[in-house]
Parts: C-alpha cells; sequence; structure tokens
C-alpha cells in the first residue's frame, strides 16, 4: 500500500502505512499487542520489555516513532528523506526475525 501511495504523490499517506505496517510486523512478531486506546509511548514500554534481548528493535522502532510523529502530529513535512528513513527502518526489523 505505501509503495501505491508513494506513486501517487501522496508521501504522508505512505509514511503513515509504513508506520502501521511496522506495528503490524511487531505484533506478528508477539512483540507488541495492538489495541486501538494504546500511544505509541505504550508501544515502546511494551516492545522494552517484551524485546529487551534486542535492544537495537527498541532503537529502531524509537526512531520511527519519531519521524512519524513529526510528520503526522508535527509541523513537520513528509520528504522523500524521512519516508526513506522509516522504509529503512521497517526492513531493519524485518531482517533482524530472520537472523
Amino acid at each position: 500500500m505505501a509503495r501505491e501511495l508513494i506513486d501517487q504523490g501522496e508521501l504522508r499517506l505512505a509514511l503513515r502505512a509504513v508506520f502501521l505496517a511496522t506495528l503490524a510486523h511487531l505484533a506478528q512478531r508477539q512483540l507488541i499487542n495492538i489495541a486501538r486506546f494504546k500511544s505509541n509511548r505504550d508501544y515502546r514500554q511494551e516492545l522494552s520489555r517484551r524485546a529487551h534481548a534486542e535492544p537495537a528493535v527498541l532503537e529502531v522502532f524509537t526512531q520511527s516513532v519519531g519521524i512519524f510523529e513529526s510528520v503526522w502530529y508535527g509541523m513537520h513535512e513528509t520528504t522523500r528523506e524521512r519516508l526513506d528513513s522509516i522504509l529503512a527502518n521497517q526492513e531493519r526489523l524485518c531482517a533482524r526475525e530472520q537472523e
């Protein structure tokens, strides 16, 4: 979905799609439980408890949260650089699963 949004020039929505895919991936790995009422801070805390043996996962997720929140809730523009950063973070998280 993110790739389609990128092709359509909808970078902000693409960034959100990548972030939501990141949450879904972490839930699939049973590192978080997705709930409508949870904030990104809640997810970080849950991740820190469940992924304590993988500190890089928390670090990468924290970076992604910062990028997402600065665009979605903040005043920063969605740039290709920010989008590429969050895409790279998602790829890093997926690669960690395969190790």
